[in-house]
């Protein structure tokens, strides 16, 4: 996602995380544009962060309750996006 921002010339800042459900790590992106680039990031952000199903071993997940050995994987959603579009009352670059 970054490389296809800065590609177009677009701003992006990426701050790593970790953390969640699956305790995996995590990146939000920054982006700040003009009004008339807002739908370009959206069209962008949605096909290079597709959401995808992974199976993931039950052994280490934060589960409440015992699982028992042996017992199969489950199937969670990873991926995707979650896009906040906010107006900035002022902005400075020094």
């Amino acid at each position: 996602m970054i490389d296809t921002l800065v590609g177009r010339g677009l701003p992006a800042t990426k701050i790593a995380s970790r953390g969640g459900f699956l305790r995996r790590g995590s990146v939000t992106i920054l982006s700040g544009v003009e009004d008339d680039n807002v739908d370009i990031v959206l069209e962008l952000t949605r096909r290079e962060c597709r959401a995808r199903k992974e199976l993931v071993p039950t052994q280490g997940l934060p589960i409440f309750g015992e699982v028992s050995i042996g017992a199969p994987p489950i199937e969670v959603q990873v991926g995707g996006a979650t896009v906040f579009v906010m107006d900035v009352a002022r902005y400075e670059h020094f």
